[in-house]
């Protein structure tokens, strides 16, 4: 489980990172929002290392949050390389 957790962080970081080389990070857009806090609440899971019970609710969360995002995140991308398209 730390692994996993430590793997989502790296990817995440990774995602952030290529956000702000292409300059196109927006707070509003729900993607992004997403992945802030899922990155604030994987650094909180290794933060709650004696309180075991406090993890695992912290993982089913996560685990509900990245479906959510891996749901709205492509469709944000191929709507908005449809809609660049037809203009």
């Amino acid at each position: 489980m730390h692994t996993s957790v430590g793997i989502g962080i790296v990817c995440g970081l990774l995602m952030l990172l290529a956000i702000f080389v292409q300059k196109a990070f927006n707070w509003r857009q729900l993607p992004q929002q997403l992945l802030l806090i899922m990155l604030l609440m994987s650094v909180m899971y290794f933060a709650l290392m004696p309180w075991w019970k406090l993890q695992m609710m912290l993982l089913h969360a996560l685990s509900a949050l990245g479906l959510i995002w891996v749901l709205l995140a492509p469709g944000k991308v191929i709507f908005s390389t449809f809609g660049a398209s037809k203009q």
